[in-house]
């Protein structure tokens, strides 16, 4: 079987060293901030998405083991990231006649091992195809070169493709400029209705970064009508700047009133990465919910899977493992997860594919204006240069549930020409989510990472992110006490906490009288109260777990209106024990819906 490794190298010393220094300096002062969330739902996030290429072909020569190991962390929805999309680098520009479809054998030969075994744990994952090649004589015959690609992947590997790009950074290079995108994106809607392909979606312009080329492709994109229309979503890449304003201004109509999509397609670092490496992993996860704060609708790590050779090198990139998240060894078969891998799984089991974002921003301005003068300190925009210090990004699941992720990304790291982070610093934040001004007190699990390892802890999930309780909102409003350097904490609520999710959910009381109160008491029975609606209904109680699925039924009959109590034994419709932990209780009748928390403690 294949196994988790732990990374064990001599910079663990110098590891020791830096933290010495920073203790020697003392305790850091705590800084007062506060994080707002506006009400009112912005774009759904669909999910994270991976990419794959042509050369790895070493992933067929790995034991089933290995393989179930390393796609079970990418695709499962339940022990994994549940990653939603592939994205697959194809050079078919240059394919004609009968080379298009020998160039389709030989890409698909080395994806279909690849999706066959991601569908083994999401059935449900979509292809998109990342055209990388030159550009060619025209638009006409470099649109029907991947059209026919995506047609032969499908007859030959039976691999459906649900969107592509136009070019991978187009911008690199003045491959293409501005002016040319709207007649490529014309050219590939034509190209790909034409093959019955009208199902294919187009992304674009997938450029680099956020900067200027990417604003003229988006202003030239939505000037050309025609061009406009044939676009399913935005692009970019984010390699060391999130989403900014720029591009915010332009594309936030599109999303928010024309349901445009917002894909970022390529985000990973050039990085030399330990494996327990707070920075990377910090940085990295900043940068994902810097842009979920910002409109985008899938987000693609760039490649999460990697072999290496049994120093755990690669010999053409050295230790570049920022490209990576998860790493295996042809010859030993054995897996090793790299530190971000454990903060992604985390924010993914707290805002899930489907839920619909909102829109956070700090008062850090306003607190020190001196140090936080700059408009990135309260939009929290990943920006190319000096970086935030603080990312939060925040929304409502498909069960209702509200899930919210920040970071602390400041710490003690050597600038580069790229990035440099404010000095260490620790946070005392107030979270305000506006939507739940009213809703009385509702209790969050709350999940802290960072690299300090629990030797103790089962699962893989549980190593670096550390259960850190629960924690109390009262009407909207709680507070995280202490965000250190390099943190990230999560809060998910239970399901159902607000009217965004299924159907009318009262907290606190209402006209209608619903109401749910779990009494005091740490062993069962649990004992539940809770106030019927104003008229004689069928009344259902029921006990949820944290993900949604029904525990255990306790009431459903007609009842007239009052107030009653009901216990639970804390035994599930199975007959097992139910686990310690976080569990919603919810009423339902005619007269609406009702929630409240019971904690089991064992």
């Amino acid at each position: 079987m294949a196994t988790i490794v732990k990374w064990k190298y001599v910079h663990t010393a110098l590891r020791a060293a830096a933290v010495a220094l920073v203790c020697a300096g003392g305790a850091r002062a705590m800084e007062d901030v506060t994080i707002t969330v506006h009400a009112g739902a912005r774009q759904r996030f669909s999910g994270l998405g991976t990419s794959f290429n042509p050369g790895q072909t070493h992933f067929r020569d790995i034991h089933d083991s290995t393989k179930a190991e390393v796609m079970r962390f990418m695709f499962d929805d339940s022990l994994g990231l549940n990653t939603q999309y592939i994205r697959l680098w194809a050079s078919a520009s240059s394919c004609e006649g009968d080379e298009s479809y020998f160039c389709a054998r030989q890409h698909g030969y080395t994806w279909d091992p690849i999706i066959t075994w991601a569908r083994k744990y999401n059935p449900d994952v979509n292809v998109y195809l990342g055209p990388c090649g030159a550009k060619g004589s025209s638009a006409r015959f470099y649109a029907a070169s991947y059209a026919q690609h995506i047609v032969y992947l499908k007859e030959l590997f039976g691999i459906d493709v649900m969107g592509t790009g136009i070019a991978n950074e187009p911008d690199m290079h003045d491959k293409f400029i501005a002016s040319e995108m709207p007649a490529f994106i014309k050219a590939f809607r034509q190209e790909l209705d034409a093959r019955g392909l009208d199902h294919v979606k187009i992304v674009a312009p997938e450029t680099s970064g956020t900067g200027w080329k990417s604003w003229e492709m988006i202003d030239a994109i939505n000037a050309d009508p025609a061009a406009y229309a044939a676009l399913d979503g935005y692009a970019t890449h984010s390699y060391n700047e999130s989403i900014n304003e720029d591009i915010e201004e332009r594309v936030a109509a599109p999303i928010l009133a024309d349901g445009k999509e917002y894909w970022m397609t390529e985000g990973s670092d050039f990085a030399i990465e330990l494996w327990e490496d707070a920075d990377q992993a910090a940085g990295m996860t900043s940068r994902w919910l810097a842009d979920m704060n910002h409109l985008v609708t899938q987000w693609t790590f760039y490649m999460m899977m990697a072999g290496r050779n049994t120093n755990w090198e690669n010999d053409q990139q050295g230790m570049m493992n920022g490209f990576h998240m998860i790493l295996y060894r042809i010859e030993e078969q054995d897996v090793g997860l790299l530190l971000k891998g454990y903060y992604f799984l985390q924010v993914s089991r707290t805002i899930g594919p489907g839920a619909v974002c909102r829109k956070a921003v700090t008062n850090l301005m306003d607190v020190n204006p001196d140090k936080y003068w700059r408009r990135e300190d309260t939009s929290m925009v990943f920006v190319y240069g000096e970086k935030a210090p603080l990312y939060l990004a925040a929304a409502v699941n498909t069960d209702g549930s509200w899930g919210i992720a920040a970071t602390n990304y400041t710490g003690d790291k050597a600038p580069d020409a790229y990035t440099s982070l404010r000095p260490s610093a620790d946070y005392r934040i107030t979270v305000h989510v506006e939507e739940l001004a009213d809703e009385g007190d509702i209790v969050f699990r709350a999940h802290r990472c960072n690299a300090t390892l629990d030797p103790g802890a089962a699962g893989l999930g549980s190593r670096y992110c550390h259960d850190e309780g629960h924690v109390t909102m009262h009407n909207g409003t709680f507070v995280i006490d202490s965000l250190g350097s390099f943190d990230l904490m999560t809060f998910r609520s239970p399901p159902d906490v607000s009217a965004a999710g299924p159907g009318r959910v009262v907290r606190g009381g209402s006209a209608a009288g619903m109401r749910v109160l779990t009494l005091p008491g740490k062993a069962p029975p649990y004992r539940i109260r809770y106030t019927a609606g104003s008229g004689p209904s069928r009344v259902r109680v029921s006990v949820y777990d944290m993900r949604g699925r029904e525990v255990r039924g306790l009431v459903d009959r007609v009842m007239p209106p009052g107030t009653y109590d009901v216990s639970w034994d804390g035994v599930s419709h199975t007959g097992a024990r139910a686990a310690s932990g976080l569990y919603v209780v919810r009423l339902e009748s005619a007269a609406g819906r009702a929630t409240g928390p019971l904690v089991i403690e064992r």
